[in-house]
């Protein structure tokens, strides 16, 4: 069925065609459905899987064919890490640039652990891409999936140029939205300003800087916030660092 966003003030339908063959190489084998729609803005590609413990669903959002982006809830994120350990996202080999856009309840126990490891998020600068995550944060994982525990996994060889974005509009609780609503809502009404913003920063920035990429220089809420919540209201409360020798808190609550 034809899919409406919010395109530019306008609303826009999105026409349902076959994935494109260039796009074919992103798509996982085992989803119950895949829909691919087509906008003014590029193809928008939906995969669907509910058997996964960990994974209820899974998305594959592309912006003309040299940008891909994944974007999903924190079930679905955690289900692409384990992936990563199983090769499977050697798919993503033909993309020019990967964005991953971790959804708030993902980020909420994600990015202390990518502050710390900063380092390890440089674009442009190895042929692989490798998740390091330190012991607190492996252990509040590995108390709800056991995969966690086996931490840290690396991406494959392939993909020259790797960016994670933790500071997104992406709020949805994907396994509670039917499919033919999914791009009715405000995340997909703002994807496609919201990719090209940030993918213009990225792309600038690498057009006229060459030291590194770092996520704290990038993302300003990342200066400000030590701590990701789905909470909104609460984010908006925190408006400065915790001492250096409190605990860090993961929300795990999905």
């Amino acid at each position: 069925m034809e899919h409406e966003i919010i395109y530019k003030e306008q609303s826009v339908t999105g026409i349902p065609v076959a994935v494109p063959q260039p796009l074919q190489h992103y798509l996982l084998p085992w989803p119950q459905e895949t829909i691919c729609c087509h906008f003014p803005f590029g193809h928008i590609i939906m995969q669907r899987y509910n058997g996964s413990r960990i994974g209820a669903c899974y998305y594959v959002a592309a912006l003309k064919e040299e940008i891909t982006i994944l974007f999903s809830s924190g079930r679905a994120m955690a289900t692409l890490h384990f992936q990563l350990k199983n090769n499977i996202t050697t798919r993503l080999a033909g993309a020019r640039h990967c964005i991953i856009l971790p959804e708030r309840s993902y980020a909420a126990y994600s990015i202390p652990a990518i502050r710390e490891s900063e380092s390890n998020f440089h674009a442009g600068i190895t042929e692989s891409f490798h998740f390091e995550f330190d012991e607190q944060y492996v252990q509040a994982a590995a108390e709800h999936y056991d995969e966690f525990a086996k931490l840290p996994y690396s991406m494959q060889p392939g993909i020259t140029e790797v960016y994670a974005l933790p500071s997104c509009p992406l709020s949805f609780e994907a396994s509670d939205i039917l499919h033919d609503e999914l791009f009715r809502l405000e995340p997909c009404e703002m994807l496609e300003q919201n990719i090209r913003i940030q993918a213009a920063k990225l792309m600038a920035h690498y057009r006229t800087d060459s030291r590194p990429f770092t996520l704290a220089g990038m993302i300003p809420e990342v200066r400000k916030n030590p701590v990701y919540g789905i909470n909104t209201d609460q984010r908006r409360k925190r408006k400065s660092m915790p001492p250096e020798n409190s605990s860090t808190e993961y929300d795990l609550s999905y």
